[in-house]
């Protein structure tokens, strides 16, 4: 435990949901964890949403569609800005948003995935 009481991670990767102890996470150390790396969940759901509006919006008054890997991929990638925005930088966003973008332009040079 830390001075605060806080339980210490070790540095194992985010899929490993395992304290320094050897116990498993439970849903509310997940929660909390992301809480300090993300920022709240209404906060980057807000904008997250706000930014998909925007998306669609201008969609809608060109009278245009995306396929779906392109839409879902824009989704993907404002959840990561958002992500972004609203906690701490940490290159593992810019990775994700590097590989939605790079599955829908490799789908586009008929490389799928």
């Amino acid at each position: 435990m830390s001075a605060k009481g806080c339980v210490e991670y070790d540095q194992r990767p985010a899929h490993d949901r395992t304290r320094k102890d050897g116990n498993a996470m439970s849903i509310y150390d997940i929660l909390d964890a992301r809480h300090q790396t993300h920022g709240t969940f209404c906060e980057v759901a807000d904008l997250s949403v706000g930014l998909r509006h925007m998306i669609l919006s201008a969609l809608s008054e060109q009278q245009k569609t995306l396929p779906c890997d392109q839409e879902e991929a824009l989704i993907h990638i404002c959840t990561k800005i958002s992500r972004i925005v609203n906690g701490t930088t940490n290159a593992d966003n810019w990775h994700d948003i590097a590989g939605y973008a790079t599955l829908v332009a490799d789908r586009l040079e008929g490389k799928s995935r």
